[in-house]
């Protein structure tokens, strides 16, 4: 049975939603300890406002047949171009992708594919893609990178809402 995204899942996430998203992110990725006035900790406002920030630069590149598979979850992007996101304390925290893909899920085991069963009434989902934002902290870089030449062009129009 194929997968049909529900109408929900393309819809914008509200910016007060996004920016408590990024309020636990910066909170987990800052240092743990703040100063004995009991203010934030400057590294933790320094990436609290990278991560507000964030947005498409002019670094991009062209990427075919590119397989990025993290568990049960595969992203595979046929065609299209990736977009470097601006830095966070000085590193590529992600990359946006427009063009043509396909996104897969197949759960482990039978638990979570009932569960996933019961969410959207297929055990497993399979569906084309257009674009998606990576967010990573771990070798996603060094994959994507490796499967593109990267140089200085314009800002992607459709980039850019996908991180709006």
């Amino acid at each position: 049975m194929r997968w049909n995204p529900p109408r929900r899942f393309n819809e914008k996430l509200p910016r007060s939603a996004a920016i408590l998203a990024l309020t636990v992110v910066a909170a987990v990725l800052a240092p743990a300890h703040g100063n004995a006035q009991g203010t934030a900790n400057p590294d933790f406002e320094a990436l609290f406002d990278d991560l507000v920030a964030l947005k498409p630069t002019g670094l991009r590149g062209t990427v075919s047949n590119l397989t990025i598979q993290r568990d049960a979850a595969t992203f595979e992007l046929a065609s299209g171009t990736v977009h470097v996101l601006s830095t966070v304390q000085g590193r590529v925290p992600g990359v946006v992708f427009t063009g043509t893909g396909r996104f897969t899920f197949e759960p482990s085991n039978s638990t979570e594919r009932a569960a996933l069963e019961r969410r959207t009434d297929a055990p497993t989902i399979d569906t084309p893609i257009k674009g998606v934002v990576f967010l990573f902290g771990d070798a996603t870089w060094d994959e994507v990178s490796a499967s593109a030449t990267f140089a200085e062009g314009e800002v992607d129009g459709k980039a850019e809402d996908y991180v709006d």
